[in-house]
């Protein structure tokens, strides 16, 4: 389309020989045009605004970023504390509630405390996703401190990206055991990884590499995950897939390892403020969001227990600081 096209045709001198746009000769006319220009400033206004600090306010007109589903991902948050779970339990049909009858399950895990299973309805219902759900620290909270204490590693995943040495070193454990599985669907499959705290940082990272293995339709959720690796690593990411990254109230180890160390979160915040109340932050890291809760605000309980308004008093244990205590059926079972 030619400029001309959309310039005004007619024109009226402003005496210094200028040529102005002319106005409509009638005041009805006038009238019309002027209400069009203000609705038109409006316009531009509320795009600025929805651009720039409409994203401080979770509101968005991005599809993706607006396809946020509270329910779904409370299912996807169930899925991840049961992983917590012995594999004998998760096994046992009659225990393992969430388990489908025709679901087919299976267990991998590793020596260095990593622990997946894969759910898979099969032909029973193709168009349901497969589902690749991590442990977090099966043991106490404390391991997931002490893994923050490493320093970062550089993969070669992309030009600048490194990654968390200690959450890597898991990951390196039981990749092969996990992409054995996971080469027996198709690239075009749906899945979906999910998991909680350290299980979220081998969600996010296994669902990447999963995407640059050629699989078409991959999605993450995760909970309460620490940060994976550096600003080049999470652009990385966020270029590749989406990531819906739930914090929930003042979770401490959300915000860890610090980003005065280079550590930066990858995907989409949604924080959890209770009472069936969050807010969609968007990509990376949000100060109106989880980040403006200062370090004397936090909270541990909110990493293990009062997730999705539950009932604090049985969700977990904050005396044992055991991740175990996740489990649905206690941290025996």
């Amino acid at each position: 389309m030619s400029y001309g096209s959309v310039l005004p045709t007619k024109f009226s001198s402003n005496g210094a020989g200028a040529l102005l746009p002319s106005l409509p000769p009638s005041p009805s006319a006038r009238k019309s045009l002027a209400v069009a220009s203000l609705f038109g400033v409006m316009g531009v206004m509320s795009f600025c605004f929805t651009s720039g600090v409409g994203s401080q306010l979770g509101l968005y007109s991005s599809p993706a970023t607006a396809s946020f589903d509270y329910d779904l991902s409370k299912d996807y948050f169930d899925l991840s504390k049961w992983a917590y779970c012995s594999e004998d339990t998760l096994k046992d049909r009659e225990l393992f509630q969430l388990r489908s009858k025709g679901d087919s399950l299976k267990v991998v895990e590793s020596d260095l405390d990593a622990f997946a299973y894969i759910l898979d309805s099969g032909e029973a219902d193709p168009d349901e996703p497969v589902k690749l759900v991590f442990r977090g620290s099966g043991t106490s909270l404390n391991v997931i401190t002490d893994l923050l204490t490493w320093k970062t590693t550089d993969e070669g995943l992309c030009t600048g990206c490194s990654i968390h040495t200690g959450f890597y070193n898991v990951w390196s454990s039981i990749e092969e055991h996990v992409m054995s599985q996971m080469e027996k669907y198709g690239k075009e499959r749906n899945i979906v990884a999910a998991g909680h705290s350290l299980g979220g940082a081998m969600a996010a990272i296994a669902s990447l590499i999963l995407v640059e293995k050629g699989y078409e339709n991959v999605k993450c959720f995760t909970f309460g995950k620490p940060r994976v690796g550096n600003k080049d690593f999470a652009d990385f990411y966020n270029e590749k897939l989406r990531e819906w990254r739930v914090v929930n109230k003042n979770d401490p180890i959300s915000h860890m390892p610090m980003e005065n160390f280079g550590f930066s979160h990858e995907g989409d915040e949604i924080w959890l403020k209770g009472d069936g109340k969050f807010e969609i932050c968007g990509e990376g890291e949000n100060e109106g969001c989880s980040n403006s809760v200062g370090w004397l605000r936090y909270d541990q309980d909110d990493h293990t227990i009062g997730w999705y308004d539950e009932v604090k008093e049985t969700g977990g244990s904050a005396n044992d600081d055991d991740a175990q205590s996740m489990c649905p059926l206690g941290p025996s079972a």
